[in-house]
């Protein structure tokens, strides 16, 4: 659970550069698909947090 939230989190940064543009399709979808698989196996504070900050980055 810990793991994948990290690899998300991870994923989602890389796929990001300073721009703020998109590197790599496959790294972010990877990233979306390992938040959206943990979002399943956290607590509701842990998804509150997930989502304001995906909300601060999009």
């Amino acid at each position: 659970m810990i793991f994948l939230l990290t690899l998300a989190l991870i994923s989602l940064s890389i796929s990001y550069n300073v721009h703020g543009e998109i590197i790599s399709l496959s790294t972010c979808l990877l990233g979306l698909f390992c938040g959206l698989l943990s979002l399943f196996f956290t607590p509701l504070l842990v998804k509150v947090f997930i989502l304001v900050t995906l909300v601060l980055f999009s």
